[in-house]
């Protein structure tokens, strides 16, 4: 008996197994789609919380810079503007380790948002941020001088190896905020579930990462130099094939972001009534302690001021500040008065002039102002002291121009005062002058800056040495004579041709 199998299935069957495989790839497909478009949401969703805690951070960071002088905790910086705090440690999580490293180091660890008063913030991937702060900007050790002219240590540039932010000095870079992504090859994290952020202490290159440029160089964004006053550049991807080689995120703080609010404060802003101008409170301080050192000797001299150029030494360092012992009657304000000190009969042998103990003159850690609403008396000794704290970060802003007739060598009588500075007509024995904030639209510009770090040799010429950049008064050449009157925003307290010496605005 024969018997007959079809070799295929019928049409019909035929078409419904098609009809199912059709429907399977469909299915398929959707479900990958749809997984797609889950992985793409949740990487975006990602994204936006590394950009909401990364310019979370940057606020908290600017917030931090504008108002610790206002702050008595931890303790009291009544004139210190403009600072950011250490990293943290993560053996402290959170809290900035208060000082980080040495002088005119760049510092880098984790963002101390426990010391900035806020809850911890992690980016989308679940990482406590990192922090790095220029070494011109950060509290301790600080750099002796931290004001509005003060350049950025730091610099990002992409993977040609092309600045992108951070071109000249005064476009660098002051601080950056860190998100470091997800792990990449060769990065192993250690996550303590007991801690907040892990507890990698020191492990930044575990979380920062590190590219090879064209020329070889390599950057290496989890490390800082241990050269002082070095820029140290930062890697910034740009381009979309290289996020898998370096997938830090990066959100950077300019010196154009700390100072505008700081300089419209009612401390440099004569405009502004509603708070006492503390720079006004330093400059009739800086004048009476003057007036003290004349008070205080035979003869009523007053020490020449220290060189304008301090480009040799820099600008930052108090003890640069030394009279000259001959030569311009104008100049910056006299630290250390070694040269007067030596010819003028009856004065005090410490060279410092804040700390002569004046007995005729009033000892300048005590100096009772004329401005209206101060109450206690300035004080430019103590180190945490209002006066004292400003002149450490302004002192390239003050300026000092003696009579030649009150000059060290001078054998003029009181009585003749010929050769005297004016100021709207009247002679005076000598005046100090604060340098308000640079004017918009002056011509030539007004431009405050000198060689910080070793690549602006030749490149940034020394402007800080230079009168027009600061003061602008009717005649400022160096001569002991001539007329003195402002004629922009700068702030003059005169010291009086009369015995005593007294002082007096010269507004």
């Amino acid at each position: 008996m024969n018997s007959h199998y079809p070799s295929s299935l019928p049409d019909k069957q035929q078409g419904v197994v098609l009809l199912m495989m059709v429907v399977i790839i469909i299915l398929v497909a959707v479900s990958y789609l749809i997984a797609m478009q889950s992985v793409t949401a949740m990487v975006e969703q990602r994204q936006q919380v590394t950009r909401k805690v990364l310019k979370q951070a940057k606020q908290a960071l600017l917030a931090y810079a504008q108002t610790r002088a206002d702050q008595q905790i931890p303790s009291p910086q009544p004139g210190r503007y403009g600072y950011l705090p250490c990293p943290a440690n993560n053996n402290s999580e959170g809290i900035s380790t208060g000082s980080c490293g040495s002088r005119y180091l760049n510092a880098l660890g984790w963002f101390p948002w426990k010391s900035l008063d806020m809850p911890i913030l992690k980016d989308g991937n679940g990482n406590c941020l990192l922090y790095a702060v220029s070494s011109t900007y950060k509290w301790s050790p600080d750099a002796k001088m931290l004001n509005e002219d003060s350049p950025g240590m730091l610099q990002l540039v992409d993977e040609s190896g092309a600045v992108v932010q951070g071109t000249t000095a005064s476009g660098r870079v002051v601080a950056m905020v860190f998100s470091a992504g997800q792990a990449l090859a060769g990065q192993a994290r250690i996550n303590n579930a007991n801690s907040e952020c892990g507890y990698d202490t020191s492990n930044f290159g575990a979380y920062l990462d590190t590219y090879t440029l064209p020329s070889g160089s390599v950057i290496n964004n989890s490390t800082v130099s241990s050269q002082p006053n070095h820029v140290d550049p930062f890697i910034h991807i740009v381009s979309a094939t290289q996020k898998d080689v370096v997938n830090d995120q990066v959100l950077t703080i300019t010196r154009d972001d700390v100072w505008p609010p700081i300089m419209r404060r009612g401390e440099f802003d004569d405009a502004n009534t509603s708070k006492i101008n503390k720079m006004r409170r330093l400059t009739e301080a800086l004048a009476r302690c003057l007036a003290s050192y004349a008070n205080d000797n035979n003869t009523h001299r007053l020490p020449l001021p220290a060189p304008l150029d301090l480009s040799s030494n820099g600008y930052r360092d108090n003890n640069h500040y030394t009279d000259i012992s001959s030569g311009s009657y104008i100049g910056h304000y006299p630290f250390i008065t070694t040269a007067a000190d030596s010819v003028i009969p009856g004065t005090l042998a410490t060279t410092k002039l804040f700390e002569k103990p004046f007995t005729l003159g009033q000892p300048c850690n005590s100096l009772p102002l004329s401005l209206p609403g101060n109450g206690t008396p300035a004080n430019l000794r103590d180190s945490h002291a209002l006066e004292r704290q400003l002149w450490d970060n302004w002192k390239d802003h003050i300026f000092y121009a003696v009579s030649k007739d009150y000059a060290p060598s001078s054998s003029a009588t009181m009585a003749a005062c010929g050769d005297c500075i004016k100021v709207k007509g009247t002679k005076y024995a000598a005046a100090v002058i604060y340098s308000g904030k640079k004017l918009s639209g002056h011509i030539p510009p007004q431009i405050r800056q000198t060689p910080i770090a070793a690549m602006d040799i030749g490149v940034v010429a020394d402007s800080k040495n230079n009168l027009a950049n600061y003061i602008e008064v009717n005649n400022p050449a160096g001569t002991g004579k001539g007329d003195y009157t402002r004629t922009a925003n700068d702030t003059i307290f005169c010291l009086t041709d009369t015995n005593p010496v007294g002082v007096v605005s010269c507004m």
